[in-house]
């Protein structure tokens, strides 16, 4: 009787374990919020051979291609008057709406799409008699407004 009694109970067991088995639903994991790409939000502008100014002249006017949703943060300018020496324009500023900018405040300087921007002179001129020589790098990366 005690070995009937025991494999009744075995049988029971393997029963009750095939149907734990087979009853939990197949478990599926949340993929999350999914994240796009986007774009390359790196920014560069270059821009040579523009003409030498003085101070009563209005300024070189730049156009940057921002798009109308971002805002521009600015890393970097370097304004170059001469390629042979590599000097860099030590009477060259960038104006940003009227207001000029210390070479300090560059370093993360935002600027909108509809921003007015300039290379302007504090001093007697900015830029090489050589206008071939004159050269302006900006780079930084776009941002969201």
């Amino acid at each position: 009787m005690k070995d009937g009694r025991h494999m009744i109970f075995l049988g029971l067991m393997a029963v009750a374990f095939a149907i734990v088995l087979r009853s939990p639903p197949t478990a599926h994991a949340q993929n999350g919020p999914s994240v796009s790409l986007g774009s390359n939000p790196v920014f560069n502008y270059y821009e040579d051979n523009w003409s030498r100014f003085n101070t009563n002249h209005s300024g070189k006017q730049l156009t940057l291609s921002i798009p109308s949703d971002q805002d521009l943060i600015i890393t970097r300018v370097r304004i170059q008057e001469s390629i042979s020496q590599g000097s860099v324009a030590n009477y060259c500023f960038l104006e940003v709406d009227g207001t000029e900018i210390s070479p300090s405040a560059i370093s993360s300087l935002r600027v909108y799409a509809s921003s007015q921007i300039k290379i302007v002179s504090t001093a007697s001129y900015c830029g090489s008699s050589n206008s071939a020589e004159n050269r302006i790098y900006i780079e930084g990366y776009l941002t969201h407004q």
